[in-house]
């Protein structure tokens, strides 16, 4: 049982890595954005994609 476990966190771990490099190849374009955002004291690499996701990198609002 505990070597199902195992595999099974190997395979989310998996997913999880795929999905990380297709954000940074969806982000790549926007690295001028990131950079400004990840510049605010208390806004992190994660938070900074998170509000180019929600945003769509429009901050005219």
């Amino acid at each position: 049982m505990g070597g199902h476990y195992l595999n099974e966190m190997d395979r989310f771990k998996d997913a999880v890595g795929s999905f990380d490099v297709r954000i940074a190849g969806l982000l790549s374009e926007r690295e001028q954005d990131l950079d400004l955002l990840d510049d605010i004291p208390g806004i992190g690499r994660m938070a900074t994609e998170i509000v180019l996701a929600e945003t769509g990198g429009d901050m005219a609002q």
